[in-house]
């Protein structure tokens, strides 16, 4: 049984030890461009960095090759130990390069469970993970997508939902026509097809 594969301490409190594990995991993915600086980098770090819940990875999107150093050294410093959270930096000097592609870039990283999109010098309260696992987990409330509140900033997503729809890249229809929807449109499409637009939340029915 399950229980016998869990170690002793696991065994003592099983409540405690079931929630664990089904407890959200979240990736965030950070978007560092010409218009931020390293003070506001440092403020949208810091704020996960003090989440009462681990984030499972951070991964920067970098658009100032001359930061590439400061950037890199801010993560480990911030988030050494690896088994609770990954980072990554990924380069992307193409100026043309849209948020969404940044999106489909970053998430060669991602890992299963939720992504958060936040742009440098931006901040979420310390408790953000944590008030959304409660949302899931204790509220019993079914989540596929969070709507972003900008363009892209602000976007919750299931990373195999990501994955299932190719994220943002161009596809081709059935009809041969070729795709150029973003992730959330594609999401919203699906659900409207399959009855499940009430997976799609708004910020403001969650926070």
């Amino acid at each position: 049984e399950w229980v016998d594969t869990l170690e002793p301490k696991e065994k003592r409190d099983l409540i405690k030890t079931v929630r664990e594990e089904v407890s959200v995991r979240m990736g965030i993915i950070i978007f560092f461009d010409q218009n931020t600086d390293e003070e506001s980098l440092v403020k949208t770090i810091a704020c996960f960095k003090e989440q009462t819940r681990a984030p499972r990875y951070i991964v920067v999107v970098n658009s100032r090759v001359e930061y590439n150093e400061l950037i890199h050294d801010l993560l480990i410093e911030s988030f050494p130990n690896k088994e609770k959270t990954n980072v990554h930096l990924v380069q992307c000097m193409d100026q043309e390069t849209g948020d969404f592609a940044k999106v489909d870039i970053a998430f060669q990283h991602a890992l299963n469970g939720f992504y958060y999109v936040i742009n440098s010098g931006e901040e979420v309260q310390n408790d953000f993970i944590e008030k959304f696992d409660s949302y899931i987990n204790d509220g019993l409330n079914q989540v596929v997508m969070v709507k972003p509140k900008e363009e892209v900033g602000g976007l919750l997503i299931q990373a195999s939902l990501h994955k299932l729809l190719n994220g943002s890249r161009t596809k081709m229809n059935d009809d041969e026509s070729l795709n150029r929807e973003t992730i959330v449109q594609r999401v919203v499409d699906m659900a409207i097809q399959n009855g499940g637009i009430d997976l799609i939340k708004d910020w403001s029915d969650i926070v």
